[in-house]
Order: C-alpha cells, then sequence, then structure tokens
C-alpha cells in the first residue's frame, strides 16, 4: 500500500541545516594547522601512512554519523507521520491542526455483547485508533451520547494518550440516546473551538454507535436533518457502525404491582411481562422472583420467538416497611435489561383527613374506610372546612373532602401542592357546592387545577343507570363477574355535570381520557360519574354525586337524595380499593424510571449533613439537603443505571428510604435503523465491522517521533565507540 509522511511541525526543518555544522568544522579544522618537520615525527608518519585509508575512512564514517544526528533530530522535531495514502485517516489540509470531536453513544444497547466484547468496548477500540490517526497539535473533544447527551471533553485536549485515559474510563449509563441534543451539543461545541481555536483548519467528527432504531430514528425528523446539514457545512462527518444484526435479546420490560397491600397480613400482587425479542426460540430461561434480597419463586420458561410472557407473584408482608421485589431472567446478549425492581411501603397505619362541608357528610366514608372501627390499620381524623389549612397534609395518605361548598385561594393552593408532591385528593360533591368556586379555583385556569374541566349544571331528577366501562378501572374491576354485588343497582338520582375538555357528549364512552384523566364510572347517558386522575405527583378522584343522603333535589313535589351511593353495598369494596390506590400512588415516586428525579423528606431528628444516598454499583453520595418551610427535604437527579438507590444515615446500613430505577424497555429490541434511511451526510463516510469484535478501519497513521529518537541514540552510542575506541587517537 502507497503512504504519504505528513509533517506536523514542518517549520523544525529548518533545524536541519546543523546538520552542515559538523562538515563546516571538519574543513576549518584542516586549515589550522601548519606543517612542521621532526626526525621522530617522520618516521612516525611513515608508519601512519601504512593505515591512512582506514583512518581517513573512520574520519568520514565520523562526520556523517555527527551530520546525521542532527538531520535526523531537526526531522524528529517536525512530528513526522506516515500514513496509508488511500484509507480512513483523516485527509487534512496542509500541516495545520485539525480539531477531533469523538462522539460516543453511550445508550444501554451498547452493552450488548458478543464473544465477550460489548458494542461500546469496540467503540471505544475504534476511537482509540481513530485517535492514532492525528498529528502533532490536533486537539481533541469528546461527548457521549445519552438522556442528556454528556460533554466529556469540552475544551480541546492536545495530548492523545490523555484522551485515550479519558474515554477508557467512560461506561455506558441504562439511558437510550438523544441523537438531535447530542448533534446540537456538537454543532455549539465546534462554534467555541472556532472561536478560542482559530488554528484549527479543519474539524472531523467520528460517532461511534451501534444505530440502535430507538435512538436514531429522529435523523427523520426535519430539525434533526438541519442540524446534520449545517454540521456536514463545518466538519467532515464518519460514523462508525459497531452494532452487528444477530443479536438477540430476552427482557423484563415491565413489573408493576396489580394489588397494594394496605396493612400487614393482606397480600399484595405484582405482574411482570418477559418479552423474547429473538427470532429464535428461548428454551430453560430461569426467572426468579425475590423479595428484599430472598429468592421466593424459580422457574423454566421457553418462549418462541417474538412472544411475551406474563408472570405473577402474591406475596404477604408480615412486618411494615420498605420491602422491594425483583424479577431476574438468566443472562444473555444484553444483560441491563434481565432484572426489574419495585419498591413498597407498607406503612403501620394509613393516615386519612376527611373534611366535612357540613356535620355528618363524612359519616358513611369513616364507616366504609373503618369497617372495623378499631383504627388498627387506618386513622381518621375529621375536621370541617375551617380546620384545612391548620393540617400538615403531609402526613396523610389520604385527604377526602365531603360535600365542601367553597374554597378560599389559601385552602386551594394548599391541596395543589398536596397533589404535586404526592397526595392523594377525593372530592365527593353534593347539593352545597359552588360550581363557579370550584371553577374558579380548581378548575384548569385555576390556582389548583384539580379538575379536568368546568362544572356546569345540576343535573335533573333522575334516576340514572350506571355504566361500568367494562370493569376496567381499578376502583371497579372488583365488581367484574361480580353483577350481585350491587354496584350496577345503586341508587342515583342527581348528579354535578362536567365539562371534559375536548370531548362531545356523545363521545364520552368511547373516549375515556381528557388529557390525563380517566373515567373510572360512567352513566348510561354518557356523563362520568367518577373519574381519576394524576396531577403531578398524586392522583385526584372525583366523585360528582353525593355519599350522604344530606344532599337533596328539592322540586315543588317532593325531596329525594341525590344518591344513596354512601349506604349501598358495593359502596365499601369501592371506599377499599380508593385506599388501595391511594397506597400504590404513596409508592409511585418510590419507582421511577432511568433519569428521573429522585425526591424525598429526612425523618425528624436526623441531621442534613448525615444523609446520604447509596447507588445501584455501590458508590456513595452525601445528598444536598434544604429546609423548606421547617422540612428537611432533599432531590438526587443522577440515577443513569437502573437498580436500587438507598437513602441512609451517614454509617449506618439500615435505609431510611429506597427507591426502584429501572430502564426504558424500547431499546431491548435491538433493532437497528436501516442505512438507507441515515441522512446522505452521514452515508457518505461510514465504517463498518467486518466480523464481531473486528475492526476495519485500515492501516492507522503512525507517528515515526520515537523511531528517530531510538536512531539518534543508536547514533550516539556509535560515534562514542568509534570515536573512543581503543588503538585509535582522537579524530
Amino acid at each position: 500500500m502507497l503512504a504519504v509522511i505528513s509533517l506536523g511541525q514542518g517549520a523544525m526543518l529548518w533545524c536541519a541545516l546543523a546538520a552542515l555544522l559538523p562538515v563546516i568544522i571538519h574543513f576549518w579544522n584542516r586549515h589550522r594547522f601548519e606543517v612542521v618537520p621532526w626526525a621522530a615525527m617522520q618516521y612516525l608518519a611513515a608508519a601512519i601512512r601504512q593505515h591512512s585509508r582506514r583512518l581517513r575512512l573512520e574520519r568520514w564514517l565520523l562526520l556523517a554519523i555527527r551530520s546525521l544526528i542532527l538531520l535526523l533530530l531537526a526531522v524528529a522535531l517536525a512530528d513526522p507521520v506516515i500514513s496509508p495514502l488511500a484509507g480512513l485517516g483523516p485527509s487534512r489540509q496542509g500541516n495545520q491542526p485539525t480539531h477531533f470531536v469523538l462522539v460516543i453513544d453511550g445508550s444501554y444497547s451498547m452493552l450488548a455483547s458478543t464473544d465477550g466484547q460489548t458494542r461500546f468496548q469496540a467503540a471505544i477500540e475504534q476511537a482509540q485508533q481513530w485517535i492514532d490517526t492525528a498529528h502533532q497539535g490536533d486537539g481533541f473533544t469528546v461527548v457521549m451520547m445519552g438522556k442528556p447527551p454528556e460533554v466529556i471533553i469540552g475544551q480541546p485536549a492536545f495530548d492523545r494518550a490523555d484522551v485515550r485515559g479519558e474515554i477508557e474510563v467512560l461506561r455506558p449509563t441504562h439511558t437510550a440516546a438523544q441523537i438531535t441534543s447530542t448533534l446540537v451539543e456538537v454543532e455549539q461545541l465546534i462554534a467555541r473551538s472556532g472561536q478560542e481555536h482559530p488554528e484549527f483548519s479543519q474539524v472531523q467528527v467520528g460517532i461511534f454507535s451501534d444505530l440502535e432504531q430507538d435512538s436514531w430514528q429522529p435523523v427523520g425528523t426535519a430539525p434533526c436533518r438541519l442540524v446534520i446539514e449545517r454540521l456536514a457545512e463545518q466538519a467532515t462527518l464518519v460514523l462508525f457502525d459497531v452494532g452487528q444484526d444477530s443479536a438477540s435479546n430476552v427482557a423484563v420490560v415491565r413489573l408493576e404491582q396489580l394489588q397494594a397491600a394496605t396493612r400487614s397480613g393482606v397480600p399484595a400482587r405484582w405482574e411482570g411481562v418477559i418479552e423474547n425479542f429473538a427470532a429464535r426460540p428461548q428454551a430453560n430461561l430461569a426467572a426468579d422472583w425475590s423479595v428484599d434480597g430472598q429468592l421466593i419463586q424459580h422457574q423454566l420458561l421457553s418462549l418462541a420467538p417474538l412472544e411475551t410472557h406474563s408472570l405473577q407473584l402474591e406475596y404477604t408482608f408480615t412486618t411494615p416497611g420498605l420491602h422491594h421485589v425483583e424479577l431476574s431472567i438468566s443472562g444473555d446478549d444484553l444483560e441491563a435489561d434481565n432484572e426489574r425492581w419495585h419498591v413498597s411501603q407498607l406503612r403501620e397505619t394509613i393516615e386519612v383527613l376527611c373534611v366535612e362541608g357540613r356535620s355528618g357528610e363524612a359519616d358513611l366514608l369513616e364507616l366504609a374506610l373503618d369497617p372495623s372501627g378499631d383504627a388498627s390499620s387506618i386513622r381518621i381524623q375529621k375536621v370541617t372546612i375551617g380546620g384545612l389549612v391548620d393540617q400538615s397534609l403531609e402526613h396523610y395518605q389520604l385527604v377526602c373532602l365531603a360535600n365542601v361548598a367553597r374554597f378560599s385561594r389559601d385552602e386551594a393552593s394548599l391541596l395543589a401542592s398536596y397533589v404535586a408532591e404526592g397526595g392523594t385528593v377525593v372530592f365527593f360533591l353534593g347539593d352545597q357546592v359552588q360550581a363557579e368556586n370550584y371553577n374558579q379555583l380548581l378548575g384548569v385556569t385555576g390556582a389548583g387545577s384539580l379538575l379536568p374541566g368546568p362544572l356546569l349544571a345540576i343535573a335533573p331528577a333522575g334516576p340514572y343507570q350506571l355504566d361500568p366501562l367494562a370493569y376496567r378501572h381499578p376502583l371497579v374491576s372488583v365488581f367484574r363477574g361480580q353483577q350481585r354485588a350491587g354496584l350496577l343497582s345503586t341508587p342515583v338520582n342527581s348528579y354535578q355535570q362536567i365539562e371534559l375538555s375536548g370531548e362531545e357528549r356523545g363521545a364520552r364512552l368511547q373516549r375515556q381520557s381528557a388529557d390525563h384523566w380517566e373515567v373510572a364510572l360512567a352513566l348510561e347517558n354518557g356523563d362520568p360519574l367518577v373519574i381519576d386522575g394524576q396531577v403531578g405527583q398524586g392522583q385526584v378522584i372525583v366523585f360528582f354525586t353525593a355519599i350522604s343522603s344530606l344532599s337533596r333535589l328539592q322540586d315543588e313535589e317532593q325531596s329525594i337524595a341525590w344518591s344513596e351511593l354512601g349506604s349501598w353495598p358495593s359502596f365499601l369494596p369501592m371506599v377499599q380499593e380508593m385506599v388501595a390506590l391511594a397506597a400504590s400512588r404513596d409508592q409511585a415516586q418510590k419507582n421511577v424510571a432511568v433519569g428521573d428525579l429522585l425526591r424525598g423528606q429526612l425523618a425528624e431528628g436526623t441531621r442534613r449533613l448525615d444523609a446520604e444516598i447509596v447507588l445501584p454499583r455501590g458508590d456513595v453520595q452525601r445528598l444536598a439537603v434544604q429546609d423548606v418551610d421547617g422540612r428537611l427535604r432533599w432531590a438526587f437527579g443522577e440515577t443513569p443505571w437502573g437498580g436500587l438507590y438507598k437513602v441512609r444515615n451517614g454509617g449506618e446500613s439500615s435505609a431510611i428510604d429506597l427507591f426502584a430505577v429501572n430502564l426504558d424497555s424500547r431499546e431491548s429490541a435491538l433493532l437497528r435503523i436501516p442505512e438507507g434511511e441515515l441522512p446522505a451526510a452521514l452515508q457518505r463516510q461510514m465504517v463498518h465491522l467486518d466480523k464481531p469484535g473486528v475492526l476495519d478501519t485500515g492501516t492507522p497513521a503512525r507517528p515515526l517521533f520515537q523511531w528517530l529518537l531510538g536512531t539518534i541514540l543508536v547514533l550516539l552510542l556509535c560515534e562514542s565507540w568509534i570515536g573512543h575506541r581503543p588503538g585509535r587517537g582522537s579524530s
């Protein structure tokens, strides 16, 4: 293969003129002595003439060696590099420095392995070989594709060994990659570098990725294509493909709690979903359920190609506190998605606050919340609306408001803050409700935003028939197959109407969601009777009819109760499911996705400087704790890996809080974006792997500086030996 030698510092070649100094000194010294006849020397000269040819050869050899030493030193200072004439080494305009931008995919699909080498390891090797093509004076910046992208080296680094060391310690995260935001970050790096380092004559952007489809799908969108086109005008783009089409994967794609335990001795249920993304069957796949680190259930599965399999676990906790459940499967090409976790918190007692619009409105609710009346597992506090602002709502898992007529701004803001931080609020409407006040302070345009739309007029006298909507919602799913349980026969004579945003009256039964709200129970005329919605981190449930017979619909002839829901047999299981939903929502903040924010509050008596968090890999970090209204709150955003995050007091082993962080399984399919869907600017220079684990980059450029210095050292040794060897005089 033809090769070319380029110089990083061509100006240093002027130092080669120093090679003439030994020649000049040699001829200068020949004219400085005078011949004086001397009898003894004439005898010696006769003997020397016999060896004159050998001595003359040694003098010329020494002269050549000394000149060559100076010449090679000048060439070494010029930083020569030998490169293939045709290959993948970056082309260079003259001898000016180049800015190399290395973009390394750090998404979890890069952890897929073939023959013991992960795609990320292959990308690092490829990047290091690309670094070796650089010359003295070239600069390097490094960006890792993630969610969000992470700038590893922001200011150009000029030491290739340091850059290699930086990328050697990189580790992929369990997030997906955001290609558009990554390329925008690269564009900004190039712009800053161009201002601060005008000596860079050109820019080379190397993207090292497995081209996983989910992460790379945005390259087909207009915003991403515009960024790529702008980059192609400023830099040479080289795409290094380190993925393989033959990879197979089985993953735990979901783990959720189907039924939360509201107290000790009540069983809880979880469901896990395992999916085979491979085109071949999987036999003897081990699936293990563990609770608090102890193996509970083990089974072997056989999955057909592309099959999805569901598993369930039922377990009864005997002690209150924090517990974690894990579902794991045996290893495959991608181990990052082989396990998922769920954290459950079993409280000794569930605290419920009931706010009455008038005395007696919550009596039936109190009975349904605690049928036994012993307050062993649930503690109920009843107040009037005037006492709401005096309560510390963070101590309650459930806040119920029964036929409250109106709210002040302070009361609405208090409820909104409670829900935003993860609390559950239940509204039971009735004849006292002032729709205008609710719409103003709790509606979509109000300070609270706890309702999905404006309240309308009170419906005329019924009766109205219920529609359970196929019992899909957890509040009513317990009645599926139990038609005699009384749900459908619940007497409803009137209710508060509401306008659900963006929905026509006739479509309400077909379309059950308006934004983040879901109709749990409807009437046969299409109006909702119970809705459930996620607001911020919390939950809001609204019953549009009354639960007390105190709410009456008065006409000229008679006075009838809005509803007998509170005294009907179906109300008790519905309230118990409501408590279970509140318990599940209470745990929602403890089960998040990779990259989400962890938040919590330290218990009284905990010193803020002692709080620390243990990451899944065992690393320990201090928590930044702030005093907010007398409460010690903390937030932690560094969750790039799946696993359990344990909050503890410094030095103690037991956790005071626990979080499960799970990855998004969309990359688990290991699908690759077709090359034809890539923009033309990325297809021009692509580097593929010939076979797994072997990188095909051609012959990399090799610096000659070390070889030249070694040659100079050898020449110095030869010069010393020839000039001072025994039996020879000074030359």
